[in-house]
């Protein structure tokens, strides 16, 4: 399994965006249509399969072929020439600042908080009972005040911290199963196999 960051392979060019809300949200590729989007990835993702080809121009090429991204010839031209648009400079160098190991790590936090939390919840009181005294004088104590104010807290990050694991950081899975290529899904209902949707 390799970890992939924004990965649009079995994607649509038209439903790229859609798929990893961030990338919408990021100015350098407002403007951008799906499949200028999908070649940038291609180029330059640190995740992108084509990184392993050194050659730059080569590496064009192939982006453009996966990519589906058709320019104007004169665009093309220049761009198998690494003479890159403004816009397309500027989206290559956000594209290829993402770093995907800090992204899973805040991914696994993210979970362990969301893990952390639904632990409180499902055991209640008890979470904040603790034993007073000692021996014959020993007594089970609720600390409710810790209770009201942790839960309080929760159900106020709650909302903002299941955003965060649905969109999962623009993170996913890609490698071999024994049936084949098999893509979990983390950047949206983390617990989900996307071949099941």
């Amino acid at each position: 399994m390799r970890l992939r960051l924004f990965n649009p392979e079995g994607l649509k060019a038209v439903d790229y965006k859609a798929a990893y809300p961030e990338l919408e949200r990021t100015p350098e590729f407002e403007h951008m249509k799906g499949s200028e989007l999908m070649f940038v990835w291609y180029y330059s993702n640190a995740t992108s399969p084509l990184m392993e080809i050194i050659d730059r121009e080569e590496r064009v090429v192939e982006a453009l072929k996966r990519s589906r991204f058709n320019p104007e010839p004169s665009e093309y031209e220049r761009m198998l020439k690494l003479q890159f648009s403004e816009q397309l400079e500027i989206a290559i160098g956000k594209m290829s600042s993402y770093l995907p190991g800090a992204r899973y790590l805040g991914w696994k936090a993210l979970k362990a908080i969301f893990d952390q939390y639904q632990e409180i919840a499902s055991k209640g009181t008890d979470y904040f009972k603790k034993t007073v005294g000692t021996g014959e004088d020993a007594v089970d104590e609720v600390d409710y005040s810790a209770y009201t104010n942790t839960t309080t807290k929760i159900v106020a990050a709650l909302p903002g911290l299941i955003q965060r694991m649905e969109e999962g950081l623009g993170i996913s899975m890609a490698g071999s199963s024994e049936d084949g290529d098999d893509v979990h899904g983390i950047h949206s209902t983390w617990f989900i196999n996307r071949q099941d949707r």
